[in-house]
């Protein structure tokens, strides 16, 4: 019975890295969204200067 605690262990580390993991994704994501439509603007005017 001791093998019980060291399985949910790994599952719980598992299941946090990989929360941690996509939240990183989350948070990159919804960070990127305000900053589209500047990103557009340089990437528009870079290319008019072209």
């Amino acid at each position: 019975d001791d093998d019980g605690p060291k399985i949910k262990k790994k599952f719980w580390q598992k299941l946090t890295s990989v929360y941690n993991f996509f939240r990183q994704f989350h948070m990159w994501d919804t960070s990127l969204y305000p900053e589209e439509p500047s990103f557009y603007d340089t990437h528009d005017s870079g290319e008019r200067e072209e």
